[in-house]
């Protein structure tokens, strides 16, 4: 007697440890499960909070084809493969290869479009064209950044912001434009109906000019002069086709 009594209370001590261990499973399952969503939400928000470009490209262009001051339109990168540059509105990276618009971002909606007074915008450019850093700054003491710095990530598409200062490869195109006069170059003379309003050095021997009509200036009518100085060679692109 006493012996089954011993048998039946280890059963049910065994029975006991099976159903705490079943317990412990199914619990750690659904915490599992749970923890793996919440996970994933997650992933999804920072998604959603690092693509801060809240308009597509084709609304962005569209936006500024329709602006009718060039003024402040620059260029800031230029390569034998793409050109970046900006207008008060947003900022267009322009593929040369397949001659057409690659990226477009609004520049108001994060306040990146400051080109005159005490504050201006920076714009630094991966030296492969990758990425793009941005940020405000007092034009007369560099040291006070005014608002949030951005990275644009070119090849994903991604905007975020960042506490990136600078590239440590960072491109360095040689803007000339106040240094030299396109209309004294006799090569040149043939677009002398044309306004050349920035350029930048491609190479040592190339230039990228941004010009457009003298008659107007939408900036729907903005174009692209590619100069190789070495043989004389130039090509235009129509940014907006």
């Amino acid at each position: 007697m006493i012996l089954e009594r011993l048998f039946n209370l280890k059963n049910r001590k065994i029975n006991f440890i099976l159903i705490i261990m079943m317990i412990t499973i199914f619990c750690n399952y659904f915490v599992g499960c749970s923890t793996k969503n919440t996970t994933t939400t997650t992933d999804e928000t920072t998604k959603e909070t690092q693509k801060l470009n809240n308009n597509t490209t084709d609304e962005v262009v569209k936006e500024i084809k329709k602006s009718q001051n060039l003024t402040f339109t620059k260029v800031v990168y230029a390569s034998k493969d793409r050109v970046i540059l900006y207008c008060g509105i947003g900022l267009i990276v322009y593929d040369i290869i397949n001659q057409q618009i690659y990226r477009a971002i609004d520049l108001k909606s994060i306040h990146m479009n400051l080109f005159q007074g005490d504050d201006v915008t920076i714009f630094k450019v991966k030296v492969d064209g990758s990425q793009i850093l941005m940020y405000n700054e007092l034009m007369y003491n560099k040291s006070n950044n005014l608002d949030d710095r951005y990275l644009y990530d070119i090849e994903n598409d991604i905007l975020e912001k960042t506490d990136i200062k600078e590239f440590t490869n960072q491109y360095d195109g040689m803007n000339q434009f106040g240094e030299i006069n396109p209309y004294n170059d006799d090569h040149l003379k043939k677009y002398e109906n044309m306004e050349f309003i920035d350029c930048i050095n491609i190479d040592k021997s190339s230039i990228c000019y941004l010009i457009h009509p003298r008659s107007s200036e939408e900036t729907a009518l903005l174009q692209m002069l590619i100069v190789n100085k070495d043989t004389n060679k130039d090509t235009m692109y129509t940014i907006f086709s």
